[in-house]
């Protein structure tokens, strides 16, 4: 495995204890439901940062019409 394969790997498990960690009192709807929504809108919001970080800006000066 290369570097990148580590890392990405790494960031995986870094994001599936994160989601269990904030969706640990949830019930199994709930949860199914959060992950079908993170799934859903994952890459609009990275593209979305993407273009807002390229920019300089950070999330304290971004209007909600940007």
């Amino acid at each position: 495995m290369d570097a990148d394969e580590a890392g990405r790997r790494r960031f995986a498990c870094e994001q599936r204890e994160t989601f269990e960690r904030i969706t640990a009192a949830w019930d199994a709807a709930g949860r199914t439901r959060c992950a079908e929504l993170l799934i859903r809108y994952g890459p609009d919001a990275g593209a979305w940062s993407t273009r807002h970080h390229c920019h300089g800006r950070d999330s304290a000066n971004i209007r909600p019409e940007d």
